[in-house]
C-alpha cells in the first residue's frame, strides 16, 4: 500500500488577483494618508509654524528611552513618513483644523497643538 501524496498549498489565479488588489488598495490609502500629512506640514511651515519630529527629540534628549517618543509603524517609515511629536501654529485660523490634525497626527503625544 502506498502512502497518499502530500499536496502542497495551492491557490487559484483569482485568489492571487484578490490578494494583490487588497494590497494595492491598502498601499494607496496609506500613501494618500502620508501625502495629506506632508501637505499639512508644508502648510503649517508656510504660515510660520513649526513641526518637531520624534527623531529630532531623540537626538536632543538621549537620556530618555526611545519608547517614550512618538512612533509610527515601520512600513510608514519605509514609505517616507516621519513621526511628529509636536505641532506649533501661529495663526488663530488653525483652530478649526484642530480635529483634522488630530486625525492626521495621532502619534503626537508630547505637547499639544500650540498657538503662538
Amino acid at each position: 500500500m502506498t502512502a497518499p501524496k502530500r499536496r502542497r498549498f495551492r491557490f487559484s489565479l483569482r485568489t492571487l488577483f484578490v490578494v494583490v488588489t487588497v494590497f494595492g488598495v491598502w498601499l494607496g490609502w496609506t500613501l494618500h494618508h502620508i501625502h495629506l500629512r506632508r501637505q499639512a506640514i508644508s502648510e503649517i511651515e508656510a504660515h510660520g509654524g513649526d513641526v518637531v519630529y520624534g527623531v529630532d527629540l531623540s537626538a536632543t534628549y538621549p537620556e530618555v528611552p526611545p519608547s517614550d517618543f512618538p512612533s509610527i509603524p515601520f512600513w510608514r517609515v519605509w514609505l517616507g513618513d516621519k513621526a511628529v511629536a509636536q505641532l506649533e501654529m501661529p495663526d488663530e485660523h488653525y483652530a478649526e483644523k484642530h480635529d483634522v490634525l488630530d486625525v492626521l497626527f495621532p502619534e503626537r503625544t508630547i505637547g499639544t497643538v500650540t498657538w503662538r
